[in-house]
Order: structure tokens, then sequence, then C-alpha cells
């Protein structure tokens, strides 16, 4: 049985946020975002035992366990197009983006304000 890990204590006023170092937050954010994606896999995993129960008929689409509810959903296959289609689609990209091109150059064509965001990933190492 799976039971989640204490996650690290993430600052929630303002007041403790004034205390804490840069480097201090920055490690709570490398922690939080590993603790997601061990999360994620886990989850990925129990949804695959839940593919597998169904699989062999041991629950439906539907299940209810203790008050929980999963319910398996559909989501429909992408479409094949032929060879034809394919190659028209690309040209009318290249057009649509060629005149979007045009509208740039021609200052007809605006840029919002730029938004921002962090990333939290590892320092690459020189080897």
């Amino acid at each position: 049985m799976f039971t989640p890990t204490q996650s690290p204590t993430v600052t929630s006023s303002l007041s403790e946020m004034s205390s804490t170092t840069p480097e201090q937050t920055l490690a709570q954010l490398k922690a939080v975002k590993d603790e997601i994606a061990q999360l994620l896999k886990v989850e990925g995993g129990l949804k695959q035992e839940m593919e597998n129960h169904f699989s062999h008929n041991a629950i439906r689409g539907k299940f209810v366990s203790s008050g929980i509810m999963a319910v398996r959903q559909r989501r429909e296959g992408k479409w094949a197009y032929s060879e034809f289609t394919q190659q028209f689609i690309l040209d009318k990209k290249r057009q649509v983006e060629d005149q979007m091109a045009m509208e740039r150059e021609d200052g007809i064509a605006r840029q919002n304000e730029p938004t921002f965001y962090w990333a939290i990933r590892e320092e690459k190492r020189d080897t």
C-alpha cells in the first residue's frame, strides 16, 4: 500500500518568506518538484493496476470503494489522413507562417508583453 511521503515545509506567509533565503526557497522548490515527479510515476503505476483489474474483469468501467470513485475515461483515437491531405496541411501551414512573417516584418502584427515563470532543474555538471 502506498503512503505519501512527508512533504517539505513550504513557506505559507510573507513573514515566513522574508526569513527564508533564496537558497532555501530554491531547495524547497527542487524538493517539491522531485516529489511531484515521483508521485506522478506512482500515480501512473496505480492507474495501470486499475487497467489490469479492468482487463481481468475484476472491476467495471466505474468502480467505487470506500467513498472513492474511479471512472475509466475514453480518449478518442487520432485520425490518420492520406499523404495528399498531410501534404496539403503542410503547404497551408507554410502559407500561414509566411503571412505571419510578412505581417511581423511590415509592422502589422504586434507582440504581446512577455510573461515570466521559474523553471527548476538540476544544474548541468561538466564531466
